[in-house]
């Protein structure tokens, strides 16, 4: 279950990459910039003061299928995937 899927990040290693945010960590920490990620479910969450379903079902096809559109720009920076 992702909750994320980020292209054209700089900031997560080495390159262009793109970062999927994966949910169901049970760390709780108390910096966690990412607190949708925490729980392993879809959820109803109040962001900016709107609802918004955050989570979602994906395969592992699914995931590769949308990252595989960025290859050009993995190969040419040294980039490629991070998992969140």
């Amino acid at each position: 279950m992702v909750f994320s899927i980020e292209e054209f990040s700089v900031y997560d290693g080495p390159g262009i990459r793109t970062t999927v945010f994966l949910k169901g960590c049970p760390l709780s920490c108390t910096w966690c910039h990412n607190p949708e990620g925490q729980e392993f479910k879809i959820q109803e969450m109040n962001f900016a003061g709107g609802v918004k379903t955050v989570g979602r079902d994906v395969t592992v096809r699914e995931v590769l299928e949308e990252i595989k559109k960025d290859m050009p720009y993995y190969m040419r920076s040294g980039g490629g995937l991070t998992l969140s």
